[in-house]
């Protein structure tokens, strides 16, 4: 289901304050579970992913509880190829989670940027690997990603609601 990633209206711009903490600096990317964006964490200062729930999900309960839940599997998952969950946030009209920021590629758009519109094994090899590292140690774990290239090539998973445990 295509969500609209409206959030409370105006809240969501480049320079406004979240809860007196997170300042908003730029959108990174939206789909159907909301919007992310990179957000300045004046008490931490730290950089980070702030991932918004959009108002139609925010205010259904069940929306809610899975976010929460979400954030609690996830924070629980410590692995240099996973990226860190940082809270579960609810309130002044929003409620999202806080993770790592991850300054590199989705796999999917550099796919595209290529003329072959396709990466070469050799390419893909050592993203596998860190990828295999990732699963080997969330084996158990009920949900995993959309997959992020840092700098230093290592491969990161993103929660994007795909359930490893089932399948669905």
């Amino acid at each position: 289901m295509a969500v609209s990633p409206d959030i409370s209206g105006s809240l969501l711009r480049p320079g406004n304050l979240i809860l007196g903490r997170y300042e908003l600096i730029r959108e990174l990317g939206r789909g159907g579970m909301g919007v992310v964006w990179l957000a300045r964490d004046r008490t931490l200062q730290i950089d980070l992913a702030f991932k918004f729930l959009p108002d139609v999900l925010r205010q259904d309960k069940a929306s809610l509880d899975e976010l929460r839940e979400e954030a609690v599997r996830n924070l629980r998952l410590t692995n240099e190829h996973i990226v860190r969950t940082y809270d579960f946030i609810e309130g002044e009209g929003v409620a999202g989670i806080t993770m790592e920021y991850v300054d590199g590629w989705s796999l999917a758009g550099l796919k595209v940027e290529r003329p072959a519109k396709h990466l070469e094994v050799a390419e893909l090899l050592p993203l596998i690997r860190n990828l295999c590292e990732a699963l080997h140690y969330a084996h158990t774990a009920p949900k995993v990603v959309d997959l992020f290239e840092r700098a230093l090539g290592k491969v990161l998973f993103i929660d994007e609601a795909y359930r490893l445990a089932g399948g669905s």
